[in-house]
């Protein structure tokens, strides 16, 4: 399993490289749970996020 700087960092280079991807896909690529990746985008990441 990751640790949480890795899945921050597998995170930050999605939604760089791809900045709409959904939080569903970036759970899919990530093998992360759907509210992990939103907590991580919008509290761990410098991001606009809605």
């Amino acid at each position: 399993m990751y640790t949480r700087g890795d899945q921050i960092n597998a995170v930050e280079v999605i939604m760089e490289n791809e900045p709409r991807t959904s939080l569903r896909r970036l759970s899919q690529q990530t093998d992360l749970s759907v509210e992990t990746c939103r907590i991580i985008v919008k509290k761990e990441l410098p991001l606009y996020y809605c």
